[in-house]
C-alpha cells in the first residue's frame, strides 16, 4: 500500500470516528443521555468487532474490509467476528473470495440503490474451517444470472435468494 492510500485510510477513519463522537455529543447536549448511551454502546460493540478482525492474523483481510466503505459507493458493510486466529496462508485466498464476490454483486446491482451487505466471520472447529457468510439486502438485475456467475468464478460457494435478501457462504479449509 502506498503512503498516499495508508493517509487515506486513516484520514476517512479519523473523520468516521468525528462522526461517532459528534453524534453521541449531539445527544447529550440535546438532554438525551439514553441515546446517547445506546450510541455509545453500538460504537463500543463496533470497535470490539474491530478488534478481533484485526486478530485474526489476516491483515490484508483487515484492510480489505476496513477500507471497503471508503471505496464502495452503493454498498455499506458491516461485520461480525467469530474466530481464533488464522493462518496467515489464507489472507490473500479470502481476499480474492470478497473481491470476486462483490464484483459479481456490483455488475447485477441496482445503481440507484445503496445495498446493505453484513459479513460474518467464524470457525467451525470439528471440521477445521472458516466460514464467510455474506448477507445482502437490495434489488440484484437478473438474480439467476448472478448466481451462475458467481457459481462460476467461486465453484465453492453457496448461493440464496429471498425477495431482496440475497446470501452466499465461502468456506475455507484451514490447512489450505
Amino acid at each position: 500500500m502506498e503512503t498516499k492510500e495508508v493517509i487515506d485510510t486513516l484520514t476517512h477513519y479519523r473523520h468516521d470516528l468525528l462522526n461517532q463522537l459528534q453524534v453521541i455529543h449531539g445527544y447529550l447536549g440535546m438532554g438525551k443521555p439514553d441515546k446517547a448511551e445506546e450510541k455509545l454502546s453500538a460504537y463500543t460493540s463496533q470497535l470490539d468487532q474491530e478488534r478481533r478482525l484485526m486478530h485474526l492474523g489476516l491483515p490484508d483481510f483487515a484492510l480489505w474490509v476496513i477500507r471497503f466503505n471508503m471505496e464502495q459507493t452503493h454498498f455499506r458493510l458491516t461485520y461480525k467476528i467469530e474466530s481464533h486466529p488464522v493462518s496467515p496462508k489464507l489472507d490473500q485466498k479470502i481476499v480474492k473470495s470478497c473481491e470476486t464476490l462483490f464484483q459479481v454483486f456490483r455488475s447485477h446491482a441496482a445503481v440507484h440503490e445503496l445495498h446493505q451487505a453484513h459479513l460474518h466471520f467464524h470457525e467451525e472447529r470439528i471440521k477445521k474451517t472458516y466460514i464467510i457468510h455474506i448477507n445482502m439486502t437490495g434489488t440484484f438485475v437478473d438474480a439467476k444470472e448472478l448466481k451462475k456467475q458467481l457459481q462460476h468464478k467461486l465453484p465453492s460457494v453457496i448461493v440464496h435468494k429471498e425477495d431482496k435478501q440475497l446470501g452466499c457462504i465461502l468456506t475455507f479449509e484451514q490447512d489450505e
